[in-house]
């Protein structure tokens, strides 16, 4: 099971609109994000905010908090990204 705040996650749907275009820029992210809400794990996956949820995901799959966006030349936490606005996210994906 994955918890974000102490509240369950279930599916995709259950992330905020940030959280579900920002994974999208992590290679792996999408595949992995389905694993861990498909699996039966005997073990929970927790954290803090969605940010430090996506950090986990970048870091864990690529060694590194950073995140590289080819088209923009553009190096940046993942976290960082959820600060900004809708609109400004569309513009990334």
């Amino acid at each position: 099971m994955i918890q974000i705040n102490e509240q369950p996650r279930t599916n995709l749907n259950d992330f905020s609109f940030e959280f579900q275009q920002i994974i999208e820029l992590i290679p792996g992210g999408v595949s992995w994000l389905d694993w861990a809400l498909s699996s039966n794990r005997s073990s929970n996956i927790e954290a803090p905010s969605e940010a430090s949820f996506l950090n986990m995901i970048q870091s864990g799959l690529h060694a590194t908090d950073l995140l590289r966006l080819n088209a923009l030349d553009l190096i940046i936490s993942p976290s960082r990204c959820m600060s900004f606005s809708k609109d400004d996210i569309s513009l990334l994906t």
